[in-house]
């Protein structure tokens, strides 16, 4: 495991699982695998995928570096972010389909995000189409195209728990988003009730 899936398989173990990584006999069938499954003491509890967002441009190293009163800009294509998001979560899906092709176990991905201008929402809007306001208005932070590609995959990931960093601050938080339909199953409700007791009892991935 990499350092980011050891951070998340920690996470986990934090919250009463343990993570068993895919066997090498199982890697050389050839078929794509999540990072690992996770069980609840030796009952499988769902399958784990581990996606890391990192910053796509220099604008964060550039910002660190700026001189005081520089200005710094930036341009991204709105698509860019919508595109390498519905990408990540459609690749995550296949291999979620190719070892659990009657969805019998719940699928989970987990995102470790370091890019600043990835958001928490980002992932709302790519299952729903929108995100809400705090004047309930709907709006939209992503293109409508990677929406559009990413739905028919979009029942295939039960969860989505991001742990980010805030800033340069040396703190960092988490959230997490649960497709409504499988609040029906009872090891995503099971995984909701520790991911609410781990925040509150943690320093909620301090280690990012």
């Amino acid at each position: 495991m990499d350092g980011d899936e050891h951070l998340v398989a920690a996470v986990l173990v934090e919250m009463g699982y343990h993570c068993e990584p895919f066997s090498k006999e199982e890697l050389r069938m050839g078929i794509k695998t999540p990072d690992f499954r996770v069980y609840d003491g030796n009952e499988l509890a769902f399958f784990c995928e581990v996606k890391t967002f990192t910053d796509a441009s220099t604008f964060n190293d550039r910002c660190r570096s700026a001189r005081p009163g520089e200005v710094i800009e930036e341009f991204q294509m709105g698509p860019a972010k919508g595109n390498r998001l519905e990408n990540q979560m459609r690749y995550a899906a296949k291999k979620f389909q190719d070892v659990n092709p009657a969805h019998s176990i719940a699928n989970v991905v987990v995102i470790v995000n370091r890019d600043e201008l990835f958001f928490s929402d980002d992932i709302r809007e790519l299952v729903e189409g929108y995100v809400m306001t705090p004047r309930g208005c709907r709006a939209h932070t992503i293109s409508k195209a990677p929406r559009n590609r990413f739905h028919p995959d979009c029942g295939v990931i039960d969860a989505y728990l991001v742990l980010k960093r805030i800033k340069d601050t040396g703190e960092a938080g988490s959230n997490i988003y649960c497709l409504e339909n499988a609040v029906a199953s009872s090891s995503i409700v099971l995984f909701l009730d520790r991911y609410a007791t781990w925040m509150d009892s943690c320093g909620n991935a301090s280690r990012l």
